[in-house]
């Protein structure tokens, strides 16, 4: 229960910042990299509707179109969950590499969804730097959430959510 108030909490703080201060900038994408950490260190089904929420409070916070980056972080969750059985994310080359993966496939996910539904949607242009940025900052960002997992909790491999 820490952890879901704690993400919340971290996920409403910087889609604030992203929304209002820097709605133009190139930001890495913490949703991202939250749920792919709950996905590969603290799987359950609290984390996946912990990673649903975040969606859905982008699209409120940023006015997306409703469900299109729910439904793209739920998939994000569940390929990364079933992934983690197989890779270790723990080496920063392959968490870095797999940050631009996932922020790439949130960006197609939601432009074949909005497709779909009929929203004549391009490729986004700042969808590049924003990949880029994430894996730069992806290791940074996971020891800072295995930081958090340490203080809630105090032991880094255990199962919180």
């Amino acid at each position: 229960m820490k952890d879901l108030l704690t993400y919340t909490a971290l996920t409403i703080i910087y889609l604030s910042i992203k929304s209002t201060l820097a709605p133009n900038l190139p930001m890495p994408d913490m949703l991202i990299l939250i749920a792919f950490h709950i996905a590969t260190r603290r799987p359950s089904a609290v984390g996946a509707l912990l990673v649903f929420s975040m969606g859905y409070m982008e699209e409120v916070f940023t006015g997306g179109v409703i469900g299109v980056s729910s439904f793209s972080m739920g998939v994000i969750y569940i390929g990364a969950y079933l992934v983690a059985h197989k890779a270790d994310f723990a080496e920063t080359k392959i968490n870095a590499a797999s940050a631009v993966v996932v922020t790439l496939l949130k960006a197609v996910i939601a432009l074949i969804l909005l497709r779909l539904v009929g929203v004549e949607a391009h490729i986004f242009p700042h969808i590049i730097p924003v990949a880029l940025l994430t894996g730069l900052f992806a290791p940074l960002f996971t020891a800072v959430f295995e930081r958090i997992d340490a203080l809630l909790y105090g032991h880094p491999d255990k199962e919180y959510l």
